[in-house]
């Protein structure tokens, strides 16, 4: 069964499963079993877009609102973006496999 709950409709979720302890980030992954045991959970971005966030950002320094929109857009649309959205759902299923044998 596949529950989606929208972030500021449930903070109390949200809260739960803090970024780094710190910080509500989206998306969430929360997996409980089917008595309702928590098993793991999965935040944010995959770790190789953490590895690149810098040079990432740094394409959009010095870059004004539409611009960076625009760049940004494009970004989304390439190669990188296309990589860590492959890396999230592999470490997803790895995470999955760990706990689920």
């Amino acid at each position: 069964e596949l529950r989606i709950f929208p972030r500021d409709e449930n903070l109390d979720i949200m809260n739960e499963f803090l970024n780094r302890g710190e910080h509500q980030s989206i998306p969430t992954f929360v997996f409980y079993d089917r008595d309702h045991r928590y098993m793991a959970h999965w935040t944010e971005r995959p770790a190789k877009a953490n590895a690149e966030m810098g040079q990432v950002t740094a394409l959009f320094q010095g870059k004004d609102g539409e611009e960076a929109r625009a760049l940004y857009n494009e970004f989304q649309q390439g190669a990188v973006w296309a990589s860590w959205r492959q890396e999230t759902v592999r470490e997803l299923r790895e995470l999955l496999q760990e706990e689920c044998g």
